[in-house]
């Protein structure tokens, strides 16, 4: 290849980097409007709430904005949220079966896999929630007691700055033991129990 066609290649690179990167910025403007348009869609009506823009670049400018683990983190929270805004609504204990085993797949999901320890620590805390409100254990596992205190520890350990989660932990034991059923005692000695309906299942927090 002469220098002349080595010049003409280099300057096809460069002209393709430059709209890729045109491409890019305009993604990331999208992704932070639809994450903030959103959040104030669910403050309102959680069941309405989209937060993934339509990019240019597909599944290639989510990875390069890495915005996915946020996405599914809310979504979870949707699932969630339609539970309680619902819970008197829905046609029968089927229905309401589906949506809950929904909601705790995906927070699962997010608890088990999501990077950011915060956000997966805030699902735990919501697992927490829905495994106290269940009326009874499943197939022989464990009581619901013992996997909301299961996920309130697992949320503490996740992110140790979880208000939420020492709240309902402390909550939860000081009720067992009133029962006779634990010790009472708390990792890492934490503070006054909070609301009996359980603390953490707000809004999501702001995206970007």
């Amino acid at each position: 290849m002469n220098r002349r066609l080595r010049l003409v290649a280099v300057a096809a690179l460069l002209v393709a980097g430059a709209a890729v990167l045109l491409l890019l910025a305009t993604d990331t403007l999208r992704a932070r409007t639809a994450f903030r348009t959103g959040e104030t869609v669910f403050a309102g009506a959680p069941g309405d709430a989209t937060w993934a823009a339509s990019g240019a670049l597909g599944s290639l400018g989510r990875s390069l904005l890495d915005i996915d683990d946020d996405i599914h983190f809310r979504k979870a929270l949707q699932l969630y949220a339609t539970i309680a805004a619902n819970s008197q609504s829905f046609d029968n204990g089927s229905s309401r079966s589906r949506a809950r085993g929904a909601a705790e797949t995906a927070l699962a999901e997010v608890e088990r896999s999501d990077p950011d320890p915060r956000r997966a620590a805030r699902a735990a805390v919501l697992l927490g929630v829905l495994a106290y409100s269940d009326p009874a254990a499943r197939n022989g596992g464990p009581a619901p007691t013992d996997r909301a205190v299961a996920e309130f520890t697992n949320a503490v350990q996740l992110d140790p700055a979880n208000a939420a989660a020492k709240t309902n932990l402390e909550l939860i034991l000081r009720e067992l033991q009133a029962h006779g059923q634990r010790d009472g005692s708390a990792p890492g000695g934490f503070g006054p129990s909070g609301s009996k309906q359980g603390a953490g299942a707000g809004t999501p927090g702001k995206g970007y």
